[in-house]
């Protein structure tokens, strides 16, 4: 890939994210279509996030997606949003516009696509997401779009959690929604970082005793402590490598009008794994 005055600049941006595989989806995609563009990974610190969009203007980015600590912090800071991304108050893609910066959420779309890899009946199904970030907000959202049986929430902070709750409640006021435990026989959905170190769980080791498959969304390490323990028992279980495929294929399109395949994505990253 030749980098010059003329190649368009896209990226992502967030803390800490040096694992992020983003990078090498992304300029896969833009070689197979023979495109003149390049995606970096940014980082950058929570308390500037007020200056970010000014930083990504001068540096005429033209597209980011965001991760932690961004997915919601960034919000009040655009000019627009995609009407999905405003009901759920959580974004991971934006968009350079002749009008300003336009946020979408992708994120939910693909946890879903990822999830029909798990065979699950989703109207049949309990869930519980632990976590009330972006990513659980998008999670949530996405699995009560599907009308599932029911989900149960927990967080180790209980504001944002209340306040996931309560924005739920609101959209989907006929849902079953709790903040407790999971029910026996729950699929679990890991939506934090925990367990990022290869050492800590993001659960007691009980619900994933009690649970009939486990999800998490972290992809570094591939089996989180949380998946090893599930695996050791038997349990179905997904890493988070099929919800950043189909998110980053989402992101690609609202961006270039153009679906990538999944095979390029998947390709690309067989050496770094």
């Amino acid at each position: 890939m030749q980098i010059g005055a003329t190649t368009k600049i896209y990226g992502v941006l967030g803390q800490n994210i040096s694992y992020s595989l983003s990078p090498l989806l992304h300029n896969a995609c833009f070689q197979h279509f023979g495109m003149d563009a390049v995606y970096l990974a940014f980082s950058s610190q929570e308390e500037r996030a007020e200056n970010l969009l000014e930083a990504l203007d001068t540096l005429q980015i033209c597209g980011v997606n965001l991760t932690i600590p961004y997915k919601t912090k960034i919000i009040p800071t655009l000019k627009d949003l995609d009407p999905y991304a405003k009901k759920i108050q959580s974004i991971n893609t934006l968009k350079r516009t002749e009008q300003g910066w336009k946020g979408y959420s992708t994120d939910g779309y693909g946890f879903l696509a990822g999830l029909s890899n798990m065979s699950l009946s989703l109207q049949e199904t309990d869930f519980h997401c632990i976590g009330a970030g972006g990513a659980a907000t998008a999670v949530a959202h996405a699995l009560l779009e599907k009308n599932i049986k029911s989900l149960s929430l927990s967080n180790r902070n209980s504001d944002p959690l209340e306040h996931l709750f309560e924005q739920l409640k609101q959209n989907y006021p006929h849902a079953k929604i709790q903040i407790q435990a999971p029910k026996k026989g729950a699929v679990l959905v890991n939506c934090t970082p925990v367990g990022k170190d290869s050492v800590s769980f993001s659960a007691p080791k009980e619900w994933v005793e009690d649970a009939k498959a486990v999800i998490d969304l972290l992809y570094f390490p591939l089996a989180s402590p949380l998946l090893r323990f599930a695996q050791s028992l038997g349990k179905p279980t997904q890493n988070g490598l099929p919800m950043l495929f189909h998110q980053a294929r989402l992101s690609f399109e609202i961006w270039h009008q153009i679906l990538p395949p999944i095979e390029v994505m998947e390709e690309s990253i067989q050496h770094k794994l």
